[in-house]
């Protein structure tokens, strides 16, 4: 009688562990590879965006850049806030309720450039 035998399924899954950390290793230590080939998103750039504007939400108060913590409505009429103007707030150290209030604020000035980052 004859045996036939059955190999190489190993080698399937060796090859294929190898793949994956090749792609892996691609991905994260070259990070450029796949960019001519559309394959990494690129940010919008935006061309009627001003320059961002940081306000830093701690608790009830609002920092605007390295100055002291004001209120935040105030910080929100800042002149300096046009609806043109990227507004970046940080809100992982805000009350929730401030941070609705500073959104409110915002968009009742008509400034809809808004990003919000929280936990």
């Amino acid at each position: 009688m004859s045996e036939k035998r059955r190999g190489g399924g190993g080698l399937v899954v060796v090859g294929l562990a190898l793949a994956v950390t090749a792609g892996w290793f691609a991905r994260n230590f070259l990070p450029g590879l796949g960019a001519d080939l559309g394959l990494v998103d690129r940010p919008a750039v935006v061309a009627d965006t001003e320059p961002g504007y940081l306000i830093l939400v701690r608790s009830e108060q609002c920092v605007v850049g390295n100055g002291e913590p004001t209120p935040c409505d105030v910080a929100c009429k800042a002149e300096a806030i046009t609806p043109t103007t990227q507004v970046d707030v940080d809100a992982t150290e805000g009350a929730h309720a401030t941070v609705e209030a500073l959104r409110a604020c915002l968009t009742a000035r008509g400034i809809t450039k808004v990003n919000i980052r929280s936990r």
